[in-house]
């Protein structure tokens, strides 16, 4: 059943909770564990709210969240009026946020290349299933109906090298 998890939803059962209690872990984890568990839905909040901004799959980004759940319970101060909801649903989205930001590209390509380079690489391919003979760059250029200078900063872009080029070749 695949139903969306409210922050209010218990994600562990009782059962989980009664082994965690028996671990015999210092009071201080043990406690921090215990609000871990309590807050899961919290993490899962934050992962399906960041879902669709990316291109990671939900399992990286709700393990990131947990882990900023945890680092935002460790932090936590009561003293400040704030909820631990609204603190630890903060801390948990900015971990998805590092997270992203450190495993992006360093340099973005722009969506009109990215698609160029795509239809491109789409009619080699079908070429190449038809066992046609792949085009050149100049041929797969007029067949995009780009200039030869724009498929070949579509290519490099990408980081890859020139798509065969038949002309070239001996």
């Amino acid at each position: 059943m695949n139903r969306w998890i409210s922050c209010t939803d218990p994600l562990i059962s009782q059962r989980h909770l009664r082994q965690e209690i028996r671990r015999g872990l210092p009071p201080c984890i043990a406690r921090r564990n215990q609000q871990a568990l309590k807050h899961l839905g919290l993490a899962h909040c934050a992962a399906r709210r960041q879902q669709q901004r990316g291109p990671e799959e939900f399992d990286d980004l709700l393990q990131e969240s947990r882990v900023g759940l945890i680092r935002g319970l460790d932090r936590f101060d009561q003293q400040r009026g704030l909820r631990p909801s609204s603190y630890l649903l903060s801390r948990a989205t900015g971990q998805i946020l590092h997270f992203r930001r450190d495993r992006s590209r360093t340099i973005r390509i722009p969506w009109r290349l990215r698609d160029l380079y795509a239809a491109g690489m789409k009619i080699q391919r079908e070429r190449e299933q038809n066992r046609q003979p792949l085009l050149s760059n100049q041929d797969l250029a007029t067949e995009l109906s780009v200039r030869p200078e724009r498929w070949a900063a579509a290519v490099e872009s990408h980081g890859a090298s020139q798509v065969v080029d038949l002309a070239a070749s001996p």
